[in-house]
């Protein structure tokens, strides 16, 4: 008998969630998909699309904020930043 015929006898002989505890790590071996995977996916391409939906970031508008904010010339106001809020669908 050759050791490495025996050895894959006993390998392959193993209860399938022996594998899975000790953390299979075969080239190649991929991993088993779930509901939660595939509703993880949908939502990753529900983001994607909306971000690819909205408009791109100003930049010099952003820098220019910081500024403002640094410099303690910012004013905010309350009620049109609720507005917003509100008019964007709320928290």
């Amino acid at each position: 008998m050759i050791e490495g015929i025996g050895r894959m006898q006993q390998i392959t002989a193993a209860p399938p969630e022996a594998g899975a505890r000790a953390g299979d790590q075969r080239a190649g071996a991929r991993p088993e998909r779930t509901a939660g995977d595939e509703a993880q996916a949908m939502s990753l391409a529900k983001v994607s699309a909306d971000m690819a939906a909205s408009p791109p970031v100003d930049a010099a508008k952003v820098a220019s904020l910081r500024e403002a904010i640094a410099d303690g010339r910012y004013k905010h106001d309350p009620q049109a930043i609720a507005e917003a809020i509100m008019a964007q669908g709320g928290l």
